[in-house]
């Protein structure tokens, strides 16, 4: 046990020293310039992680059980801001129009998915059911997410005249 003691305290010795040669034989300049590059590092590593995007549509949980509720959960930094300030309003399509071009949407999106195209933006299938009401809500937003990832990421996954 008390040889143990010993190697813990010659290991935080030898760190000290390290540390208390390294802050005096190097200039504050250099100490700076290494700080701003690790933390630049994990800046990078921090956005990369929140660069990508996922989209799931999942039943909500409630004590509904007449009819259900469903939710689409988002993952993209800067989407919520962007549907707020650039997206027309919910109201503007009919829940038929949106539901019609998710239809398209989704089948582009989850075959290119399947195909490993756009690895970078399109990291996972939408679970779309053609046959199921998901209401307005859902409709809407991810109608304006395959438009919004198109704005973004400059990725054009259907061929639209006009809009």
């Amino acid at each position: 046990m008390w040889q143990r003691m010993n190697i813990l305290k010659i290991i935080a010795a030898t760190i000290q020293k390290w540390i208390s040669f390294y802050t005096k034989n190097t200039p504050m300049k250099t100490q700076l310039f290494i700080l701003l590059f690790f933390a630049l590092i994990e800046a990078g590593i921090a956005q990369e992680q929140f660069k990508k995007s996922t989209i799931t549509v999942k039943q909500s949980e409630s004590g509904i059980t007449d009819s259900a509720n469903y939710e689409l959960l988002i993952i993209d930094p800067g989407f919520e801001s962007w549907l707020i300030s650039e997206a027309k309003p919910m109201g503007y399509h009919s829940q038929t129009y949106l539901e019609n071009w998710n239809r398209q949407y989704v089948a582009e999106w989850n075959n290119r998915y399947s195909a490993g195209q756009n690895m970078d933006v399109i990291e996972s299938y939408v679970d779309y059911d053609y046959n199921t009401n998901y209401g307005l809500e859902v409709n809407y937003k991810l109608y304006n997410y395959f438009i919004y990832a198109e704005k973004k990421y400059n990725l054009q996954l259907l061929n639209r005249v006009g809009n």
